[in-house]
């Protein structure tokens, strides 16, 4: 049987009441941790698939596509040898309502391949 919740306010173990838009408008749709050049080593969520589109870009395709492309997302990468050479910037390029492309560089501004990367994205779904 399905069925629908509709209310207007949650209210917290300690009788504070939290109105159900903050809870919805403010919770992460999508994100990944320990991403790879094609995969989520990790755990992630709304994620599809992860597509390896050259050295240091991913795309990650959502499985719940946003309701425009003027969601808002952050990411970082990760140090994989804690050697000054192999530290890590990450930018996120090319935004859809299905995707993003995410590249990786070194400290050396040379493109490099992501171990160890991070994302989150927050907006409306479709």
């Amino acid at each position: 049987m399905a069925g629908k919740i509709i209310a207007d306010t949650i209210e917290t173990g300690a009788g504070a009441d939290i109105p159900t838009s903050y809870v919805v408008n403010g919770s992460a749709k999508a994100w990944g941790g320990d991403m790879t050049d094609s995969a989520v080593a990790g755990d992630s969520f709304n994620i599809s698939s992860i597509t390896d589109s050259g050295t240091g870009i991913n795309q990650p395709s959502w499985s719940s596509a946003f309701n425009n492309a003027d969601y808002s997302s952050t990411t970082a990468a990760t140090n994989p040898t804690n050697t000054s050479g192999q530290n890590r910037a990450a930018c996120i390029f090319l935004v859809s309502t299905s995707s993003m492309k995410i590249q990786t560089f070194r400290s050396d501004t040379a493109a490099a391949s992501s171990v160890g990367h991070n994302f989150v994205s927050f907006g409306d779904l479709a």
